[in-house]
């Protein structure tokens, strides 16, 4: 069974059919690997875990073709990123543990123009969702987990423990939170990242208050 659905946009009439998927019986993979995708500098961070939430290894997946292309050619590139992991997932035998986008909001905030004007370029939603439903489709087990505070934990916790970036300690964050783990700010650095949301608070009030009196 499928939908049809059309509708008019401006001088041109588009056609949406959707059809119902059955996704395979899941793979009884016991091992994760946490996905970070990154938008400066351009790549997917990933780290594997073993049933225990220790460390197997880390690595990246270079991304630079996904910038400055048009709508079609980044759908397509998009797909063979997709399908990069999901080789990963089947070759290594492990879970895939995907953030949520909650974490967009944050990353979109810094200064730097070059930077921002990177960030507002990703295709965080698109990438993650390919990802998905690629996994789905081959029965590998797939999860969304939330990333709040994962680059501070990874920075803080494992980069230099394991010898690895903040964007890889931010991926072993997120495999150890598929298994269950709750991973958090250490107690001793609370108060610094309590202070520095509310410098942050702070300065977004202030340029609301700005653009305001400019009007």
């Amino acid at each position: 069974p499928y939908t049809i659905r059309v509708f008019k946009r401006k001088s041109e009439y588009h056609v949406r059919i959707t059809i119902d998927e059955h996704y395979p019986t899941l793979l009884p993979f016991t091992r994760w690997i946490g996905i970070d995708l990154n938008a400066y500098p351009p790549h997917i961070a990933r780290a594997k875990v073993k049933e225990d939430g220790n460390l197997l290894d880390f690595g990246t997946i270079p991304t630079p073709e996904l910038f400055d292309q048009n709508s079609n050619k980044r759908d397509f590139i998009e797909w063979q990123v997709a399908h990069i992991v999901l080789d990963l997932a089947i070759v290594e035998k492990c879970g895939v543990s995907l953030e949520f986008l909650k974490i967009l909001a944050l990353r979109k905030g810094q200064k730097n123009k070059k930077t921002r004007r990177k960030v507002n370029n990703f295709c965080w939603k698109s990438l993650g969702d390919k990802i998905e439903v690629l996994c789905r489709r081959a029965g590998v087990p797939v999860v969304r987990k939330p990333a709040h505070y994962s680059s501070v934990i990874g920075a803080i916790k494992y980069a230099s423990q394991f010898n690895m970036s903040t964007h890889c300690g931010a991926a072993f964050v997120m495999a150890r939170r598929a298994l269950g783990f709750k991973e958090d700010v250490p107690k001793n650095l609370r108060s610094l990242v309590k202070d520095h949301e509310k410098k942050e608070l702070e300065k977004q009030k202030k340029k609301k208050a700005n653009k305001k009196k400019k009007k």
